[in-house]
């Protein structure tokens, strides 16, 4: 990954967290992906490809997802595990 793809994907991961839809009230899970990235119990969110979304948006992981993350990562779809494995060498992991 180049250094301008790092970066357009840094940009586009930032956003998803701050792209509620009008009248969400910053409450619902089920129909924004903004409300559902930071919210999920110990499967994590309920979001497809969360976990790439929150390592290129360089997003701390809570603690009660690493699990979840780990599953992320041996992923049966190879290519989304081959651009995760991609993004976490290029960005790093956080943990809270």
């Amino acid at each position: 990954m180049d250094k301008n793809e790092a970066k357009q994907l840094n940009l586009i991961a930032k956003k998803l967290f701050r792209s509620h839809y009008d009248g969400c009230g910053n409450s619902d899970p089920n129909n924004c992906g903004a409300c559902a990235l930071l919210t999920g119990n110990e499967e994590g969110p309920n979001y497809a490809g969360w976990g790439r979304v929150f390592v290129e948006a360089e997003r701390p992981i809570p603690s009660k997802w690493r699990m979840a993350f780990y599953d992320e990562l041996a992923s049966e779809n190879e290519a989304y595990r081959k651009k995760l494995d991609e993004s976490v060498r290029e960005f790093g992991v956080r943990w809270i």
